[in-house]
C-alpha cells in the first residue's frame, strides 16, 4: 500500500513539475513575442518618421519648379541607379497655400499618391516690432494611398511662432490610422515639441493595435530632426495586460551611417534582457527572469525568429498579428511639417 502511495506522489509531483514547465515556456513565449512586437513596431516608425533604414536607397534627382495653373508649382524628380537609368520618379504640385499633391513610383514599381490639404490660417504671434507674415496653415490634413492597398491618414497639427527669421513649428501634432489592406486598422500620436529656445527635444510616440495591444516610445531628437543615438530612447509595450519596457541606445549620427544598436528589455517581474541590434533591427541576445534564463533568441528584420528555452527547447517566435501587419507597410514616410514633400527626401 506504501508502495501504491509513493508511486503515486512520484506521478503527482512528475506531472506538476511538467504542468509548471509548460506555464514557464508559455509565459517565456508570451513575453518573446511582445518583445518582437514592439522591435518591428518600432523598426516601422523609425523609417516612416525619421527614415532611419540600413537600405542605401536612391536619392531622388530634383528638377527645378516649374508653374502649375495658377500660382501653383510642379516638381518632378527621378531614381537613378549607379549606372544613371531612371528606376522610378514623380512629381510634386504644390498650391499657394501649402496644400500638395503627390504622386512617386518607387524603383520596385511600387506607386504611392499623397494628397495635403491645408487649413486652420491663422497669424502666428509676431515679434517685436515686426510685421507679421500672414496668415499660415495650422493643419495639414494628409492621405496616403499605395498601389497594394494601403491607407495612412493623418491630421497633423501645428502651433506657430515668428522670430526675426520666420515663422517656425513649435508644436506638432499627427494624430491619424494606419488602413491596411488586410483589414487590419493601427492608429498613432506623434508629438514633436520644438520650442525655438532648446537644440534638443523628445518625441512621443503612441501606436494602438487592436486587441489591446499599445506602444509607447519616446525619442530624443537634434535640430536635423532625427534621432540623437548616444541618449536612450525608452518605451513600454503593452499587451494582455502586462507591460514591458524597453530602450534603445547606439552610436554614431543618424543620417550618417550611425543606427540603433543595443536594445534592453524589463517588466515588474523581474525581466532583465539584452540585446544587440543591427541597423535593419535583426538583433540578438538573452533575456532572464530574476535569476533564471526566459529565453535566448535571434531574429530577422520581419522579426521571426527562434529561441531557446529554459527547458532546452527550441520555439519559433514572431510578432503579434497586428504588428506582423504593420511590417508589412511600405509607404514613403510621414510628411514633415513646412518641409521636403514626401519623396524629395
Amino acid at each position: 500500500m506504501r508502495t501504491t502511495f509513493a508511486l503515486l506522489a512520484t506521478v503527482v509531483a512528475l506531472l506538476a513539475g511538467a504542468a509548471a514547465d509548460a506555464n514557464r515556456d508559455l509565459d517565456a513565449l508570451r513575453t518573446a513575442q511582445s518583445h518582437l512586437s514592439a522591435v518591428l513596431t518600432v523598426q516601422r516608425f523609425a523609417r516612416f518618421t525619421y527614415g532611419l533604414s540600413p537600405e542605401a536607397g536612391h536619392l531622388p534627382v530634383v528638377e527645378e519648379p516649374e508653374p502649375h495653373g495658377e500660382g501653383a508649382q510642379i516638381q518632378r524628380f527621378r531614381y537613378l541607379d549607379a549606372r544613371g537609368r531612371v528606376l522610378g520618379g514623380g512629381y510634386v504640385i504644390q498650391q499657394p497655400d501649402l496644400s500638395f499633391r503627390t504622386h512617386i513610383r518607387f524603383p520596385d514599381g511600387l506607386t504611392e499618391d499623397v494628397v495635403g490639404k491645408a487649413g486652420d490660417f491663422r497669424l502666428p504671434p509676431d515679434p517685436k516690432g515686426k510685421e507679421p507674415f500672414g496668415e499660415l496653415p495650422q493643419r495639414f490634413d494628409i492621405v496616403h494611398r499605395l498601389s497594394t492597398g494601403d491607407v495612412v491618414r493623418y491630421c497633423q497639427e501645428l502651433e506657430l511662432q515668428e522670430d526675426l527669421f520666420g515663422a517656425f513649428p513649435i508644436n506638432i501634432t499627427s494624430t491619424g490610422e494606419l488602413r491596411l489592406g488586410s483589414g487590419q486598422t493601427v492608429r498613432f500620436t506623434l508629438c514633436q515639441p520644438r520650442p525655438l529656445e532648446l537644440t534638443g527635444f523628445t518625441d512621443q510616440l503612441d501606436v494602438r493595435f487592436g486587441g489591446g495591444e499599445r506602444l509607447r516610445w519616446e525619442v530624443p531628437v537634434g535640430l536635423d530632426e532625427l534621432p540623437l543615438l548616444d541618449q536612450p530612447a525608452a518605451g513600454t509595450f503593452t499587451a494582455q495586460g502586462r507591460a514591458m519596457r524597453f530602450e534603445l541606445t547606439g552610436t554614431g549620427r543618424a543620417g550618417e551611417g550611425g543606427s540603433y544598436n543595443r536594445w534592453s528589455l524589463g517588466d515588474r517581474r523581474g525581466l532583465n534582457g539584452v540585446f544587440l541590434l543591427n541597423p535593419d533591427f535583426s538583433g540578438q541576445g538573452r533575456a532572464q527572469r530574476r535569476r533564471s534564463l526566459e529565453f535566448v533568441g535571434r531574429w530577422s528584420p520581419s522579426a521571426r525568429g527562434n529561441l531557446l528555452l529554459a527547458d532546452g527547447q527550441l520555439a519559433a517566435a514572431g510578432p503579434s498579428a497586428g504588428a506582423q501587419a504593420l511590417g508589412n507597410l511600405r509607404f514613403s514616410g510621414m510628411v514633415v511639417a513646412y518641409g521636403p514633400a514626401p519623396g524629395l527626401r
